[in-house]
């Protein structure tokens, strides 16, 4: 008898937890460095001057539902030299699902010594996940031959 609870508790807790298990699917980038700001938000305002990156990438062309990541980076210093902000949207396109990501970044550079600084960075994510189920109506006649 005990041992029968004990069994039916162990299968009912992994039915239930086998039932809340979740994946994800990151976005693959070829030209990271590109957008370093999306990584590391402590990169945004690093360079002198505004910095403004866009890429796409479409992998195995003529296949419908084939991977697709368009992607956008701009980061400028702002007037404060320690303070720079910057704002990077990504869509990636995977068969019938579709997430899009907005970051907003912000750092700050504190300096250690005369030859050394050290950024530090905050990134605020909006994540947005779709699924589109496309429906295909597809009409067959059928001919009888009497």
């Amino acid at each position: 008898m005990n041992t029968t609870i004990i069994r039916t508790v162990i299968t009912l807790f992994a039915f239930f937890t086998s039932v809340f298990v979740f994946s994800q699917q990151y976005t693959h980038f070829s030209l990271f460095r590109q957008h370093m700001t999306i990584f590391n938000p402590a990169y945004t305002g690093t360079q002198e001057a505004p910095m403004l990156s866009m890429s796409y990438r479409s992998q195995w062309s003529g296949i419908d539902g084939a991977p697709v990541v368009q992607a956008f980076s701009f980061g400028t210093p702002t007037g404060n030299e320690r303070v720079g902000i910057g704002l990077s949207i990504v869509n990636d396109e995977i068969f019938i699902q579709r997430q899009t990501h907005a970051y907003v970044n912000f750092s700050y550079r504190l300096p250690m010594s005369e030859e050394s600084d050290l950024f530090l960075g905050l990134q605020a994510e909006l994540d947005s996940k779709l699924k589109h189920l496309k429906a295909e109506i597809r009409l067959v006649e059928l001919t009888q031959t009497l």
